[in-house]
């Protein structure tokens, strides 16, 4: 992620920070966010499978707390 961000810095000072590339970093940046938090709620729904019934209700009442 971080040399992903250090290349969209050098090009939005390349293109002179229009509001143009800043508004299409901030889209990209949304949409790799929106992957991110689609894997990780994935993962939650993965580890929840594993559970016996009995395990799901108390992971249903307690994974938030993590």
């Amino acid at each position: 992620m971080r040399t992903s961000k250090q290349e969209e810095f050098k090009q939005l000072g390349a293109a002179g920070f229009s509001d143009s590339v800043t508004n299409e970093m901030v889209l990209h940046s949304l949409e790799k966010q929106k992957i991110l938090e689609a894997q990780f709620f994935q993962y939650i729904k993965d580890v929840r499978k594993i559970c016996t019934p009995d395990q799901q209700v108390k992971f249903d009442t307690s994974f938030y707390k993590i």
